[in-house]
């Protein structure tokens, strides 16, 4: 057994430091944000999801549920609940702290794959995704996003695991896990649907590229029928559920929430909720960013038709809300303060962090396909493949819709991985000019989103709620959200 002289031992753990550091920041970083996170009682989405895990604890699994969302999360915080023999106190308390430490094992397992091929790269990725304050944010709330970063963290891992399989019946088993993570992925949250779409696709060309003659069809077959029987068997309840309530063969919401968000999407290009405690009471008030490209005119019945009879508006409209889905203005989730003091210094670095990562990711990409003409054979190939499909198919179904910052959830974990292995491996190398022309832009950047927002940031009145408790550890009564889904508490 060989042995490590003290120079490498030394060079070693000088290497592991900015590691543990980040280990720590994760820590503290989380518990403020989860401190601060259960200062306000668990409303909308976030209670919405925890009252039909405490429904479905109470009356069984896929208890009616309503017609606006799928049962993989609320079925997560029932095992939550279960697991802890608890309630709806519990399943708020103790869910967030599940998720973050479900985010930490995947990181590290992550890391672990990813430092068998470039240690120096694995220890900027782990930093990447545990400083990221956007991710933890989602994990210290009863949201899907959280649980949604996790799932296309392991699906990497698995991507590799079933990448370097030593036999085909590994390879297979792999990609069985693979299909049924993303299958289980659309369950928690029906915008997934890119992360199984591309999931799929990345099976496929594994397949095509480890075998070759009939052995390639009979592989692609394999896994075309494995990946149709899982995601049946994980679909099913929600579509049995779906067909048994209201009638509708669909494996999505039976409300068509699809088609709303995109009517949405054509009069606001985001909304967010901001929350007060007023009067003894806590209160909600939807926040929305007008759209300054729609002319308030008839939307057709189906809205996507709008952006073909407003050609002009409607690729202005994608191009300001692709580039104000990046523009995270606020640490939080649910807005305590509508014009906070550091919103345009929290802009601007989030804003570097996207140009660092983009011009990272942009780059090794490049360098990556350029560098064989069967570059998608190479070692590793179908992760990057899987990653990159992810990112730009999930950026890509927000740009038609009204969406919230969260739902860039995935997109933003990416690139601010990549953003922190740009400046781990590519700092030395970057000339002072070019960090400063970054900080320039990314602040010009933030600038101009807050100028927009100071004119089209609209308070809805009448899209209030009060939220029927006088403290933060409350119980929401579980008529408010069963069979309501999203239009939960009502205007008042």
């Amino acid at each position: 057994m060989s042995t490590l002289t003290f120079a490498e031992t030394k060079r070693r753990s000088l290497s592991l430091w900015p590691v543990m550091v980040a280990l720590a920041l994760f820590g503290v970083g989380f518990t403020a944000l989860y401190l601060r996170a259960r200062q306000t009682p668990a409303f909308a989405d976030s209670g919405g999801y925890v009252s039909i895990a405490v429904n479905f604890l109470a009356n069984g699994f896929n208890s009616p549920y309503g017609d606006v969302r799928t049962y993989g999360y609320p079925a997560f915080l029932q095992l939550v609940g279960w697991l802890s023999k608890g309630g709806y106190h519990d399943i708020v308390a103790i869910a967030p702290i599940v998720q973050a430490a479900v985010y930490l094992a995947s990181a590290i397992w992550l890391c672990v794959e990813i430092g068998r091929r470039n240690q120096g790269l694995a220890n900027a990725v782990f930093i990447g995704l545990l400083l990221n304050v956007v991710s933890i944010n989602f994990l210290a709330y009863t949201l899907t996003e959280g649980l949604t970063v996790v799932t296309v963290i392991l699906l990497t891992v698995v991507a590799l695991r079933a990448e370097e399989a030593e036999s085909q019946i590994s390879k297979f088993a792999w990609l069985a896990i693979g299909t049924a993570l993303a299958s289980f992925a659309v369950m928690v949250r029906p915008a997934n649907i890119p992360v199984f779409g591309v999931w799929t696709v990345t099976g496929l060309l594994q397949c095509s590229v480890e075998y070759g003659g009939k052995k390639r069809l009979l592989a692609l077959a394999t896994f075309a029928i494995q990946a149709v029987v899982i995601s049946l068997l994980i679909f099913s309840p929600q579509i049995i559920y779906n067909y048994n309530t209201y009638g509708k063969l669909t494996f999505f919401p039976a409300y068509e929430l699809g088609a709303k968000q995109t009517k949405w999407g054509i009069e606001i290009l985001k909304y967010e909720t901001f929350v007060a405690f007023d009067n003894g009471r806590w209160w909600a008030v939807g926040v929305r960013y007008l759209n300054p490209f729609y002319d308030f005119g008839p939307i057709p019945a189906e809205p996507v038709k709008w952006y073909f009879q407003n050609p002009l508006a409607a690729a202005c409209t994608v191009l300001f809300r692709a580039f104000m889905s990046l523009n995270i203005e606020d640490i939080f989730i649910y807005l305590f303060n509508k014009n906070p003091g550091y919103s345009l210094l929290f802009a601007t670095f989030t804003w570097f962090l996207v140009l660092m990562g983009g011009r990272f990711a942009v780059l090794s990409l490049r360098r990556y396909i350029c560098s064989s003409s069967t570059w998608y054979e190479q070692r590793g190939a179908s992760a990057i493949i899987f990653l990159a499909g992810v990112v730009i198919s999930s950026f890509a179904l927000n740009l038609l819709t009204a969406f919230e910052n969260r739902f860039n959830a995935v997109t933003l974990a990416v690139i601010v991985a990549c953003a922190a292995a740009a400046i781990v491996e590519d700092l030395g190398r970057l000339r002072p000019q070019f960090l400063i022309s970054a900080l320039a832009i990314s602040a010009i950047f933030a600038v101009a989103a807050d100028q927009y927002r100071a004119g089209y940031l609209y308070i809805v009145p009448e899209h209030r709620w009060l939220v029927p408790c006088t403290s933060n550890f409350c119980e929401l009564d579980q008529d408010v959200y069963i069979g309501t889904g999203i239009r939960m508490m009502g205007p008042r």
